[in-house]
């Protein structure tokens, strides 16, 4: 085999990869799903950030690892689940989402600053972007499951 038709190989088995991991929608669109490994580091990154953030009143250096490392396992994955349908309500609840992982980062920045004590965050500032971000995750988590199954109705 030649090397063009080994890659063309190689992508035909990728899309198809990802679209039997796909969940078809009411409106024929796809919704991405995540794969067992990337479901583990969403959880485990969720678990390390709440384990940094109760930490941080003990030690500042193992809060700012636990969390920093939580976040950076937990935004990306949050933010490769993808919707790709028409309805409103998912759309916008997934917008939530993506912004709750911003914030999450930024209060991982934060924290980096309080933890250091350089930059322009140096008290507990990183508490409000965290608070933003875990409310707007929780309304996510519960409203998103309905959204979805709401959507799917004829």
């Amino acid at each position: 085999m030649t090397d063009t038709s080994e890659m063309k190989q190689l992508t035909e088995q990728r899309a198809e990869s990802r679209a039997a991991r796909a969940i078809p929608s009411r409106d024929g669109r796809r919704r991405s799903q995540l794969t067992a490994w990337q479901n583990a580091l969403l959880r485990i990154g969720a678990m390390l950030m709440l384990v940094g953030a109760a930490v941080n009143i003990l030690s500042h250096g193992i809060s700012f690892a636990a969390f920093t490392l939580g976040t950076l396992m937990f935004a990306p994955m949050q933010a490769c689940a993808r919707y790709e349908g028409r309805d409103v309500v998912v759309k916008r609840l997934r917008r939530q989402q993506l912004l709750a992982c911003c914030l999450f980062l930024l209060a991982s920045a934060c924290l980096g600053m309080q933890t250091f004590k350089c930059g322009i965050a140096q008290g507990g500032e990183w508490i409000l972007p965290l608070t933003i971000a875990s409310v707007l995750e929780l309304y996510t988590s519960w409203r998103l499951p309905h959204s979805l199954q709401k959507a799917k109705k004829p």
